[in-house]
């Protein structure tokens, strides 16, 4: 398995199908093969971190994909 997928909806089909509220960053390019390392869109839900108690909403963010092995080193940000 090569851990690569499809990613080819648009933010406003995004929207619609998850209730979106708020959208994080820029926009990216629909793609048949997104490969890990690769950047992509995702929907999240939680609450503001500086109000735990608050309801938690739906975000679309843009993450790096990627599977990481359990004997992995840590990765350092720089």
């Amino acid at each position: 398995m090569c851990g690569r997928y499809a990613s080819t909806t648009t933010h406003k089909e995004t929207r619609s199908i998850f209730e979106v509220a708020e959208v994080v960053g820029e926009e990216l390019k629909p793609s048949y093969s997104v490969a890990p390392t690769q950047e992509d869109r995702v929907v999240l839900e939680r609450a503001p971190r500086d109000q735990p108690d608050a309801e938690a909403s739906r975000q679309i963010r843009t993450v790096r994909w990627g599977l990481v092995p359990r004997n992995r080193r840590p990765v350092r940000c720089v």
